[in-house]
């Protein structure tokens, strides 16, 4: 009988030990061209699909067109990351400029580059954030202003949404609710908050674009 207990012991052990052994695989998460990795230190682009949206109490900033400009920091298989040295903002209005029902045409101004864009690591799975700061840096706000009749500027701790993976091009989707926060105004007053929302898609950042995937596995 004592044999008997002990086999069924060490069975269960090994029956618990594969099922665990799933959630102890490590994600193998990759940014990938032609299913080729990409190399760290190449140029690298995301550009918006569908319209980039600042909302505010009392209508919207409306931007056509948006460019997020930098360089691949880490691919690791675990974490990617990159510094985004350059973001541009356009829209309809004339000069390129973006609307808005309240301070007329806007040009965004973003401001404390470069900004660290970043998946893995110890965000969640599929989750992807935006942050001041290179990702080498200490953590920094994301700020930018909206200079139209009145200057506004808006300040968020980071930006974090969702990714696709597998074999199409992968969306960033900027997630619902990101709210920034007015911390200057001048000279007229300016909506106190303002709600961000918009999707990127990843490319190469040469004169015809490849598109980019992220490979995601166990």
């Amino acid at each position: 009988m004592h044999k008997k207990i002990l086999a069924i012991c060490a069975a269960l052990v090994a029956f618990a030990a594969m099922s665990a052994a799933p959630a102890l695989a490590s994600s193998n998460l990759t940014l990938q061209k032609n299913g080729a990795t990409v190399a760290t230190g190449t140029f690298i682009q995301a550009t918006n699909e569908g319209n980039i949206v600042f909302e505010t109490g009392v209508g919207p900033v409306t931007c056509t067109g948006s460019t997020l400009t930098g360089q691949v920091t880490t691919n690791s298989g675990t974490e990617i990351a990159g510094d985004v040295e350059k973001a541009t903002y356009t829209g309809s209005a004339p000069e390129g400029k973006c609307t808005s029902t309240w301070l007329g045409d806007i040009k965004p101004d973003p401001e404390a580059l470069p900004w660290c864009i970043k998946a893995g690591g110890k965000l969640a799975t599929d989750t992807f954030e935006i942050r001041g700061g290179k990702c080498s840096e200490a953590t920094k706000s994301l700020q930018f202003t909206l200079t139209g009749a009145s200057n506004c500027t808006y300040t968020r701790a980071n930006v974090t949404g969702s990714y696709n993976t597998g074999g199409t091009q992968a969306i960033l989707t900027i997630g619902a609710s990101q709210t920034f926060t007015k911390t200057a105004a001048s000279p007229f007053i300016c909506p106190t908050t303002g709600t961000l929302a918009g999707k990127y898609k990843l490319e190469t950042d040469e004169a015809t674009p490849t598109a980019l995937t992220i490979s995601s596995t166990l």
